[in-house]
């Protein structure tokens, strides 16, 4: 069973790559139905955010703000910090494409938050390799990008201090563009 989910979502996954968000949202559904009958929470959680993502790139994601907060809830509640941070980044997404900054800043707060604690339980290898994934990345740049565009500077500072980062390039980006350009761990 577990195969058939993991095969289902990296289905979604190629799918949301491709620009086919009711395919993936479609393909990760399923595989959400089939770990939540299984009892396999985290795979039913993971599904869940999948099909989440491809909701937002199909442009109902605001539809998606309720189920959302539900699967932050209950990955908390079950330990799973990675997928809480995600989903918190997901719904900040949302708020921000919605127009809504300080919402957004509100929810991308909560995922960096998430995201200092797993950092501090880490040892520093596995820290290292945790600022280089993609999703990290985008996750930091959505929280400081807002954070900046909020006036709430001090703060972004702050959770650069927070999160190790040594060096990040600021550059004017058209409107609607990310301001960060890039961000770098020590």
């Amino acid at each position: 069973v577990e195969s058939l989910i993991e095969a289902l979502v990296a289905s979604a996954e190629v799918e949301l790559k491709a620009g086919n968000h009711a395919e993936a949202k479609r393909c990760a559904r399923q595989a959400r139905d089939i770990a939540r009958w299984s009892k396999m929470a985290h795979f039913e959680l993971r599904a869940a955010l999948t099909a989440a993502r491809a909701a937002c790139g199909e442009g109902t994601g605001l539809e998606s703000l309720a189920e959302l907060a539900e699967l932050v809830r209950r990955a908390n509640e079950g330990g799973y910090r990675p997928l809480a941070a995600r989903g918190s980044d997901l719904i900040g997404e949302i708020h921000a494409r919605s127009g809504d900054l300080g919402a957004a800043a509100d929810e991308f707060t909560r995922a960096a938050d998430q995201m200092k604690e797993i950092l501090a339980s880490l040892c520093e290898e596995d820290r290292r390799s945790l600022v280089h994934h993609p999703d990290w990345k985008q996750m930091t740049g959505n929280l400081l990008d807002t954070l900046v565009k909020t006036g709430r500077r001090e703060e972004a500072l702050a959770y650069l201090v927070a999160f190790g980062v040594a060096s990040c390039e600021v550059a004017p980006a058209p409107p609607g563009e990310p301001i960060l350009s890039a961000v770098s761990a020590a």
